[in-house]
């Protein structure tokens, strides 16, 4: 028996989903604030996360290479990452030494 449900989403799916949320998050007229969703980064997969002294980071890979093709499936090299900070300021505490 599976606990969960697993759904792969098309391209299709996903816009409609992403136009779903863009709207939901939008301020009302007048009101400063978020306009909705907005692209801070484009990634091909999660390395994974990362804590250090003021919290969390996620290790996003943004730059691959195709290096071979193996049984149908395609084999990537990583060429470049970048880490996003993931905030909660609710625990975050400033640390000299973050940098």
């Amino acid at each position: 028996m599976h606990w969960y449900l697993q759904h792969v989403y098309n391209h299709q799916e996903v816009r409609e989903l992403l136009g779903r949320l863009d709207l939901g998050n939008r301020t009302k007229m007048g009101q400063k604030g978020s306009s909705g969703l907005s692209r801070a980064v484009s990634a091909f997969g999660i390395v994974g996360f990362v804590r250090f002294l003021e919290g969390y980071y996620i290790v996003l890979i943004t730059k691959r290479r195709k290096m071979a093709d193996i049984g149908g499936h395609s084999i990537y090299k990583i060429e470049d990452t970048t880490m996003i900070y993931i905030p909660n300021d609710s625990v975050r505490v400033s640390h000299p030494d973050e940098a």
